[in-house]
């Protein structure tokens, strides 16, 4: 019965998502502006959180958001853990998300072609300009009161968001290339995703396991413990916030396009930002290599668990508890994530290279990368499902044996 109320709840919240995805925006002429002007910026837009196929309610997403929690993780590493602190981080990482869902949003509208034109500049701001980014902000933040209402009462969390634009990004970019190209070059496509698929999932289980000792407890089980780690501690989150990082100065140079006179859409600046050069293939790569090592650190926490061993007396062969446990840690998380990072560089930096020398892949290139997250957020939510599972088959024998 748990599982089924949190499975209805995320239909529900799918629903709520397609809805607002459906709701256009007033006095937009067309709807489909980045779909074919911006179309790698509208694809790379589905990797971020947000969705700009169609210019619509939610088109900003979690953009905004996923921005501003990036900033504030990377700006205080050392941040503390109580309550009144993490209620005050998440205040303030909302206020930075707001700051930045205002400029996103000002940048997509005055990107529109809109059917309501004043002669005076002022009234086009007050009447259209105005409405059309209160909207898309408002979009913003109802998308992550959706998300967080999936993290609450569902299942996936907010990751469901994101995974359900990639999905339609993925429908769309095998129509198109199904459209373009011979069948016979669907298939091959359709197996190289396989592959990317299948390694990213063996990169996703595989694991290292560290041998621990338990003084305190006699057991044949407690000469078999370990401490598992992940051979890919990052997941997809390198991919996923580098092509955020690289985003971030696409909408700063399409919002400055409002107070200047030269068209900046077409500046030399912006398409230094974008994958189809190789300065922003370079800028990229190295976002998503630096990353792949920053989130395996955070997501292995070599302090807190040093500081568990130390506290439940168990400790690694020939390392010292404490500070010298911790270091090792540290030292295993940082060359996992270096390799985390050199395989994911060579997952979304082949196809991105092959298609600077053929542009017509380009639109294709981000594939392997929206294929990664996709496995990565699939499998967490796979895990989500069986955690919840475990935990109402705990209950019914608890219960069971209370009534005994």
């Amino acid at each position: 019965m748990f599982f089924a109320k949190k499975l209805g709840m995320t239909v529900f919240v799918i629903f709520l998502l397609l809805l607002g995805q459906h709701i256009t925006l007033p006095f937009v002429k067309s709807s489909d502006y980045f779909s074919t002007s911006q179309r790698l910026f509208s694809l790379t837009s589905s990797l971020t959180g947000g969705n700009l196929t169609k210019v619509s309610l939610f088109s900003i997403g979690l953009s905004p958001y996923m921005t501003a929690v990036l900033v504030w993780r990377l700006t205080h590493v050392n941040s503390s853990d109580d309550k009144s602190s993490i209620h005050l981080t998440e205040r303030r990482i909302k206020l930075l998300a707001l700051a930045m869902a205002a400029w996103q949003s000002f940048a997509v509208a005055i990107n529109l072609d809109f059917t309501v034109k004043f002669s005076q500049p002022i009234l086009q701001v007050l009447f259209v300009l105005l409405p059309v980014c209160l909207i898309l902000v408002t979009g913003s933040f109802v998308t992550l009161w959706i998300g967080n209402l999936n993290t609450k009462y569902g299942i996936g969390g907010i990751t469901l968001i994101i995974l359900l634009n990639m999905v339609h990004q993925l429908i769309n970019q095998f129509t198109s290339f199904l459209e373009k190209y011979h069948f016979q070059y669907f298939v091959a496509l359709l197996l190289l995703s396989g592959l990317i698929v299948a390694l990213a999932t063996l990169s996703e289980k595989a694991e290292y396991r560290i041998g621990i000792n338990h003084p305190s407890i006699y057991s044949s089980v407690a000469d078999e413990s370990y401490l598992p780690i992940k051979v890919n501690p990052a997941g997809g989150l390198p991919i996923m916030y580098a092509m955020t990082l690289l985003m971030l100065p696409q909408y700063i140079i399409l919002g400055l396009n409002f107070f200047t006179k030269s068209d900046l859409t077409r500046s030399k600046w912006l398409i230094h930002f974008t994958t189809t050069r190789l300065s922003g293939i370079s800028i990229y790569l190295t976002l998503v290599f630096l990353l792949a090592i920053i989130f395996s650190i955070f997501n292995i926490d070599p302090r807190r668990l040093a500081e568990q061993m130390r506290k439940e007396n168990d400790y690694i062969e020939h390392v010292n508890p404490g500070k010298p446990t911790q270091i090792y840690i540290r030292k295993l998380a940082t060359f996992f994530g270096v390799f985390s990072g050199i395989f994911m560089v060579l997952i979304v930096g082949t196809p991105l290279i092959i298609a600077y020398h053929s542009p017509e892949y380009q639109t294709y290139a981000v594939l392997p990368g929206l294929f990664v997250m996709l496995t990565s957020i699939t499998l967490n939510i796979i895990e989500e499902i069986r955690g919840i599972r475990i935990s109402r088959n705990y209950k019914s024998i608890f219960a069971s044996t209370q009534k005994e």
